[in-house]
């Protein structure tokens, strides 16, 4: 361990309190435009969304009661609106949960051994924000000192909901290595989800009576300091497969895939999410094909739902918020049996990368959807992915010529304007010289043309 993790850890004092823990993840009361979850497991589940303002209060009135199994949400959510992936509006922290309880080289140990254990072995990653005492295991949170803003933009491909898809799928592929790469210490394979909630300082966990306790062992972390050692790590645990000879079959690489496709999974699966939300919108509700965009909207939510609870929630989210259903054929009690295919299978690949062979889950083209939901040329002019090949070979047309325009590189019918002027002018230029007495032999050196041209322009009529 080096020399500033270790002066950390003697630092460390076990009395970071709830309002501070609050604020400190979501910032000072007013410093943003959302609300924050916070949940009481009792009697049975509770949560209400508070504004910043109040969040601090009710979580210091919660403490000081000595309520028991009180969570809280580590990102921001859309005002008035359930906890859910889809509306999360503010990215403020990554975070693991450390179940050190199931290691067997950890138990027995005291919570900061087991610390220390984590701390010396976490590589190059920045020492985290926060660590608690969660009970039975640990949690590390990395607080981001410039938190990302994905707002809940449902416009019809709006640049904000294409932003979304692009943050969302890069903070999913940090949360997703972070479980590799603290995987010997028990990180939970489930409690990665950007609308997960976590134990709030000084709460009760009822389990064993212990009451969490949280420090501040560093300050909030910039994005890009805890992607580049976890992506330069994933590299060197997972090199890049040999290239084939050619002629050579391919053999599959099991749990390997570059940190491209790491990223382009999540950033697919997020828009895809965004583009059936967009579907619902430009028909004012789904009456028609209504299983088929459950399907795949539960498909692409699983990417960033890692246990059946939450992929629930998530998809009744979305089927009260898109679909017409008077009669109640999707409510939250009825999806178990609609998707049990498409959850089976989820059940099974918790915990497996996507290339690895156990992971068995469902795996939709966008042919597939757009064919399945009879998304016409019209309406996938607002999506973001979910276009057939006309509708891509369009948008890559005004790429490439957005692109040729920022090179300087004049558009076709600029060209032939400027070029038609240009003969214009040199002819006029050619009369009033050639009526100036000079040869055409002098005009064409004059004007910079060969005396062909020039006899060409003085021989037609004016």
């Amino acid at each position: 361990m080096n020399a500033q993790r270790k002066a950390r850890l003697n630092q460390y004092a076990l009395d970071f309190g709830p309002r501070e823990h609050v604020r400190l993840i979501h910032g000072a009361p007013g410093a943003k435009a959302s609300h924050i979850a916070i949940a009481v497991n009792g009697e049975c589940w509770r949560e209400f969304s508070h504004p910043p303002v109040l969040a601090p209060d009710e979580a210091e009135r919660l403490a000081a009661i000595g309520a028991a199994d009180v969570y809280l949400g580590q990102n921001g959510i859309a005002p008035f609106r359930r906890r859910s992936v889809a509306n999360i509006t503010h990215l403020n922290a990554c975070f693991v949960d450390l179940d050190t309880y199931q290691i067997p080289a950890l138990v027995g140990l005291s919570y900061r051994e087991r610390l220390q254990a984590v701390l010396e072995n976490a590589g190059d990653l920045p020492l985290p924000t926060l660590a608690a005492d969660s009970g039975r295991g640990i949690y590390l949170i990395w607080a981001l000192k410039a938190p990302f803003f994905i707002g809940t933009d449902k416009g019809k491909g709006s640049a904000q909901a294409e932003l979304r898809t692009k943050i969302l799928g890069r903070w999913q592929r940090v949360e997703d290595l972070l479980i590799r790469r603290l995987a010997d210490f028990g990180a939970d394979p489930k409690a990665r989800d950007a609308a997960r909630v976590l134990r709030l300082a000084g709460s009760v966990n009822q389990r064993n009576g212990h009451q969490v306790s949280y420090a501040q062992m560093a300050q909030p972390v910039d994005f890009a300091e805890l992607e580049r050692p976890l992506l330069r790590w994933y590299e060197r645990t997972y090199p890049a497969p040999v290239k084939r000879a050619p002629g050579e079959r391919r053999q599959r690489e099991g749990d390997r895939q570059s940190v491209r496709q790491l990223l382009n999974a999540r950033t697919l699966a997020a828009a895809r999410m965004e583009d059936l939300k967009t579907l619902a919108a430009l028909r004012e509700g789904l009456s028609d094909h209504r299983a088929r965009a459950l399907f795949a909207f539960a498909q692409a939510a699983a990417d960033f739902c890692h246990d059946e609870r939450t992929l629930l929630r998530e998809c009744q989210q979305y089927a009260a918020e898109c679909f017409n259903d008077p009669h109640g054929k999707y409510a939250l009690e009825r999806l178990p049996v609609r998707l049990g295919a498409l959850l089976a299978r989820f059940r099974e690949s918790v915990g497996h990368p996507a290339s690895s062979r156990q992971n068995q889950r469902y795996r939709l083209t966008n042919a597939r959807i757009i064919d399945d939901l009879a998304i016409t040329e019209q309406e996938q002019a607002h999506m973001l992915t979910l276009i057939g090949k006309p509708e891509k070979l369009l948008r890559h047309a005004k790429r490439m010529e957005k692109r040729r325009r920022s090179q300087g590189i004049r558009a076709a019918a600029q060209y032939q304007q400027e070029r038609q002027r240009t003969q214009v002018e040199r002819r006029q230029r050619a009369r009033e010289l050639a009526a100036q007495g000079l040869s055409r032999q002098q005009v064409a050196e004059r004007l910079g043309v060969s005396k062909r041209t020039i006899q060409m322009i003085l021989n037609a009529q004016p």
